[in-house]
């Protein structure tokens, strides 16, 4: 748990660093709705925890929780400069709504209203649609903004909190909320990649 706490410190310290050199390419909704969808999360796993307490979900909402408060910071960062959130976010926010109204209807549907699956498919959305989001601005504007090392401790964490949620998942094969938690971190992981893939190419 320590070393996940470092790297999160890491991850914040570095980008916040970047920030008061240069936002190029960063995106203010990105870090708001990257909280969301932590806080989405925290309380999928923290049902779970309810249900069944093991080391790997105490460890994975203790988390949670430090990555909600930096994701916050970084926000607060970023709104300081009124400059900050431009038409980037407004069409994010955009996509976001239209893609509520196209896919949350068929999962319901599917699930029923009150399933994990809901709540873990608008955590996905949350984190996914930014992300992607983000990769286009950085490659209309470049990726000043987004420094090496905050981009290398992101794919990290992900991977390292996947990894511990296969390992609840062991525990209890059974909770939905687990499997809800892992399928949107995987799709956080596959976002990052594409995010990765256009900053290394601008």
């Amino acid at each position: 748990m320590i070393s996940q706490l470092i790297l999160a410190i890491v991850y914040g310290i570095s980008q916040a660093f970047k920030m008061f050199e240069t936002t190029e390419g960063l995106s203010t909704s990105m870090f708001f709705f990257s909280a969301v969808y932590l806080i989405i999360n925290y309380f999928l796993l923290k049902n779970a925890y309810k249900i069944k307490k093991t080391e790997e979900l105490w460890y994975l909402l203790r988390l949670h929780e430090f990555g909600i408060a930096i994701y916050l910071i970084l926000t607060l960062l970023m709104l300081m400069d009124s400059d900050t959130w431009d038409l980037n976010d407004w069409y994010t926010v955009f996509v976001i709504g239209i893609s509520f109204l196209s896919v949350l209807p068929l999962v319901i549907k599917a699930y029923g209203k009150k399933h994990p699956y809901v709540k873990g498919t608008i955590s996905a959305l949350f984190k996914g649609i930014p992300l992607l989001f983000l990769a286009y601005k950085i490659s209309q504007n470049g990726g000043g903004g987004l420094p090496w090392l905050a981009l290398l401790v992101a794919h990290v964490m992900t991977l390292m909190r996947i990894i511990h949620t296969l390992l609840a998942l062991k525990k209890d094969k059974e909770s939905y909320r687990i499997r809800a938690t892992l399928y949107s971190e995987y799709f956080n992981e596959f976002s990052w990649l594409v995010v990765t893939i256009v900053w290394y190419i601008n």
